[in-house]
């Protein structure tokens, strides 16, 4: 076999053999024995956090009662003096794919929570979606879906 072939085998079992690799954590002697311990200070709570410079947090969210629809959303800017502009969409659930029923214009300066209502029709699955920029960034988020 040439250095050339034999290079590539070597190259292509030592990134497979990574991709294999489990990551381990040190662990107290009482959290050892415990199967599947995972330790308070990592549990995120379902919430994954991404890096963003100009903003500290940003949530969408709905609430659906007797077909009384209220959507919000949160942003928060790291700087008080951060403009925060963009658009807040009603969106529902039609054949798998998600459509726009209503949009609304938000802005704010520093802090923007805002909460709009709409009518459901019965049976329907709605979300909040928003796409605001936060000073120079643009933010995108998107609440769980809920039933009518």
């Amino acid at each position: 076999m040439s250095i050339k072939k034999t290079l590539s085998v070597a190259t292509v079992t030592l990134l497979s053999a990574s991709l294999l690799a489990a990551p381990v954590s040190a662990q107290s002697p009482q959290q050892a024995h415990n199967v599947g311990y995972i330790a308070p200070e990592s549990i995120s709570y379902g919430i994954i956090s991404p890096f963003w410079s100009e903003t500290s947090s940003a949530v969408a969210s709905i609430h659906i009662s007797n077909r009384n629809i209220t959507s919000g959303m949160s942003v928060v800017a790291q700087n008080s003096a951060t403009r925060i502009s963009g658009t807040m969409f009603l969106e529902r659930n039609v054949n798998g794919s998600w459509t726009r029923v209503q949009s609304w214009a938000v802005s704010g300066t520093g802090v923007l929570n805002a909460s709009r209502t709409a009518t459901a029709s019965a049976g329907g699955t709605y979300r909040t979606r928003f796409v605001v920029t936060v000073g120079s960034e643009r933010i995108e988020r998107t609440s769980a879906s809920q039933r009518a």
